[in-house]
């Protein structure tokens, strides 16, 4: 959570060694084949943000509306 008097550097500080769900994306496109032909809206129909491992993991039941 971001407050209005915290210094940028220690914001930045908080989130460089984190991945994003955006950043998470491109190594799961570089890991599953079958996720590179989704665009990053439709990624969440195959795949599921694991939030403790801060990565994209193949549904288990294959697919999400």
């Amino acid at each position: 959570m971001l407050f209005k008097n915290d210094e940028i550097n220690d914001v930045s500080k908080n989130n460089e060694n984190k991945n994003t769900l955006f950043l998470a994306w491109f190594e799961a496109n570089k890991k599953y084949v079958e996720g590179r032909t989704l665009t990053y809206v439709d990624f969440p129909t195959k795949f599921v943000w694991m939030a403790q491992q801060r990565e994209w993991k193949p549904r288990k039941n294959g697919f999400s509306f």
